[in-house]
């Protein structure tokens, strides 16, 4: 397998690993959630996927390819966590908790 060349690509920009990864503080502002916010997400009176933050298209090492990274805020645990689209059923997976917050909406998925 061979790794990505991010240079030639264009698209996308190495990282040495997901924590290498720079997030600002008005990024980290808009993916907050409150507790009322994620108790009515719970009720599905609001939609959590408002508040997923995209970071940008990263590889890292030895990736064949790239991704897009977005940060969201857990709905279980409340840790804040950067990740980008896994699986045929898009979701993310909490860093905190490994909890997996699903997504419908398409905008997440890479094209």
């Amino acid at each position: 397998m061979q790794e990505h060349d991010s240079e030639a690509c264009g698209k996308c920009t190495f990282v040495a690993g997901v924590d290498f990864i720079v997030v600002t503080p008005q990024q980290r502002r808009d993916c907050e959630v409150s507790f009322g916010t994620q108790f009515k997400a719970w009720l599905r009176l609001v939609d959590l996927e408002d508040y997923i933050v995209r970071l940008g298209t990263f590889t890292l090492p030895r990736w064949p390819g790239h991704a897009t990274f977005w940060l969201f805020q857990c709905p279980r645990c409340g840790q804040q966590s950067i990740d980008h689209v896994h699986s045929n059923r898009p979701r993310f997976t909490c860093s905190g908790c490994e909890s997996w917050l699903y997504v419908a909406n398409k905008r997440f998925l890479d094209t």
